[in-house]
C-alpha cells in the first residue's frame, strides 16, 4: 500500500482526466467575478493544508511505531515527497498570491512543509517585482 500513491497520482489521476477532457469554453467576465469570489473554491485550496499536515503527521508516526519494512518505508518516503512536493508546493503557490492574510499563511505553511519555504519570499519580492520588465 506504501506505493498506492504512485499508482493514484501518474495513474488514475491521468485516466480521469484523459476522459473528462479539455474545458474549451470561455466564461464571460461576469461568470469568472462570480467564481473568483465563490467561496467554495477558497475553501477546497484551504483545506489541503490541514491535510497535508495529517499526511505527513500520520507519515512520521508510521515511519516510527508502523513497523514497516524497508522496502514500505521506501514507498512511505516517496509518497510524501509527492504530496508535499507536487501537490503542497502548487497550492502552496497559488495561496501565496491571494490577498487574505490566511491564505497566504496557509500558503507559506504548505511550502515550508515542502522545505521549500524560501520561495515565498524570492517570489513575491523577486520574481513578481520584475517580471515583464526589462531586467
Amino acid at each position: 500500500w506504501s506505493y498506492s500513491i504512485l499508482l493514484f497520482v501518474f495513474v488514475v489521476i491521468p485516466f480521469f482526466d484523459y476522459i473528462v477532457g479539455v474545458d474549451v469554453g470561455n466564461q464571460t467576465r461576469e461568470v469568472q467575478r462570480e467564481l473568483h469570489c465563490a467561496f467554495r473554491f477558497e475553501l477546497l485550496t484551504l483545506l489541503v493544508a490541514p491535510g497535508i499536515l495529517a499526511c505527513l503527521g500520520y507519515g512520521a508516526w508510521l515511519a516510527n511505531f508502523g513497523g514497516l519494512s524497508c522496502l514500505e518505508l521506501g514507498g512511505l518516503c516517496i509518497g510524501m515527497g509527492i504530496i508535499t512536493g507536487v501537490i503542497g508546493i502548487v497550492v502552496g503557490h497559488e495561496l501565496c498570491h491571494k490577498a487574505s492574510r490566511l491564505e497566504r499563511a496557509f500558503g507559506r505553511l504548505l511550502l515550508c512543509a515542502a522545505c521549500y519555504g524560501h520561495f515565498y519570499i524570492e517570489h513575491t519580492l523577486g520574481h513578481h517585482k520584475y517580471v515583464a520588465t526589462d531586467r
